[in-house]
């Protein structure tokens, strides 16, 4: 499972937050280094944007449109 690699790959680091972004379902999920990320960003703009949208049926472009991401690049698993 994903959740199980990063959490592995951050296992030398306390600072790694997961987030369940749809606490019903808990499909979605938000990780991050709380050293690295201004949490407060994170807790009052980051995850009350993710959790307006429909994540069942939102594109990647909608996410970073929502979040305003002026450029990202995406990684798949193949």
């Amino acid at each position: 499972m994903a959740s199980d690699v990063i959490r592995d790959w951050f296992s030398h680091t306390a600072d790694l937050i997961v987030e369940h972004v749809d606490e019903q379902e808990g499909r979605v999920r938000i990780y991050f280094l709380s050293s690295m990320a201004d949490n407060k960003v994170v807790y009052t703009k980051v995850l009350p944007e993710l959790r307006q949208l429909d994540l069942q049926n939102a594109t990647i472009s909608e996410v970073e449109n929502r979040l305003g991401v002026p450029a990202s690049q995406r990684i798949s698993r193949q």
